[in-house]
């Protein structure tokens, strides 16, 4: 009940506006200069509201872009560390493998000199 009484209210209201402004408009404004210059006043108010409501929305959308960037930015350098990380370790296995190798080659040369 409530709504349909806010509905109707604001539907009266808009309506006295309307006959209001229609009254202004011929009875009273009967120059076009001054009805003209409501006009292009109301206009202007409404190109200004249009322009800062899609300024806040481009703050907004570019907002989530640098966020998803540093997102995106911080994965990489994660995912940068981790596999220079993981590439040392498998070179350290690699020279030990080696160092391994060349080890039982020295023994293998060192058993030939003794005989």
């Amino acid at each position: 009940m409530n709504s349909l009484n806010n509905f109707t209210d604001a539907a009266t209201r808009f309506y006295i506006k309307l006959k209001c402004f229609n009254i202004l408009k011929k009875n009273f404004l009967n120059t076009k200069r001054i009805y003209l210059r409501i006009k292009k006043k109301r206009i202007n108010i409404i190109i200004i509201n249009i322009f800062y409501k899609w300024l806040d929305l481009s703050v907004m959308h570019l907002h989530k872009k640098y966020e998803k960037a540093k997102d995106y930015y911080i994965l990489r350098k994660k995912s940068r560390i981790f596999n220079l990380w993981k590439r040392i370790i498998n070179d350290n296995k690699f020279f030990k493998k080696i160092d391994i190798v060349f080890l039982k080659l020295e023994e293998i040369a060192n058993s030939w000199e003794q005989k």
